[in-house]
């Protein structure tokens, strides 16, 4: 129960990253559902609650995040970050000064990409 509750908490913070768009509804049991712009996905413009959200095991989920990831830019209009994945290794590096803000590794190829999206998001949000 304590995975899925921690599960929902990162999906829901890649989900406010990645989406515009999302509907707080109060006075019901859901409190957030969210809207996607995947382009060409059968995900378009589909409403999904916070238990539906399948960051953590769909590349077709997943990998958008990453490209907006990467479509960061500096003042410079140059990418800003850069998303490194190899095998199950994982490093996301600020082109600006050539650090490796995120490095991590995982069992599988997903888990460890969907990580290094979490813990970026973090380092993202705490410092914008």
């Amino acid at each position: 129960m304590e995975n899925q509750k921690k599960l929902n908490s990162t999906n829901k913070l890649i989900a406010n990253f990645y989406c515009n768009k999302y509907t707080n509804y109060v006075g019901t049991n859901i409190r957030y559902k969210w809207q996607f712009d995947i382009i060409d996905s059968k995900y378009k413009n589909v409403w999904y609650e916070e238990k539906n959200l399948k960051f953590n095991t769909s590349w077709d989920w997943l990998m958008p995040v990453v490209d907006k990831i990467e479509s960061f830019t500096d003042d410079l209009n140059q990418c800003r970050y850069n998303v490194e994945i190899e095998q199950c290794f994982v490093c996301i590096i600020d082109n600006h000064n050539s650090e490796d803000i995120i490095e991590l590794d995982a069992d599988k190829k997903i888990d460890a990409v969907y990580q290094a999206v979490v813990e970026f998001i973090k380092f993202y949000n705490k410092n914008k």
